[in-house]
């Protein structure tokens, strides 16, 4: 698989779906055979609704798998009651 953004190959990385370039440091999700950055699973991932308060998660800020360094999963966190929903 190779990077959209510079060409270069894609290092797959954990968890499952999520693939490095070494070259460019951008960071992909394989989503059905569709790359998308982070910011992109960012946005996908604000349509569903907060385990907590059931308020929409749209607004809310998405930390990607590994992306602060000590994080296995990614999540979203609600911005009306601030709790932690998981993917």
């Amino acid at each position: 698989m190779k990077c959209p953004i510079c060409g270069k190959r894609l290092k797959a990385d954990y968890p499952e779906g999520w693939y490095n370039c070494n070259s460019c440091g951008d960071r992909f999700y394989n989503d059905g055979g569709n790359l998308l950055t982070v910011r992109q699973m960012r946005a996908k991932r604000n349509h569903r609704t907060c385990v907590v308060c059931q308020q929409s998660l749209e607004g809310g800020e998405y930390t990607a798998p590994w992306e602060n360094g000590n994080n296995p999963d990614g999540y979203t966190k609600c911005p009306h009651c601030g709790s932690i929903n998981y993917e």
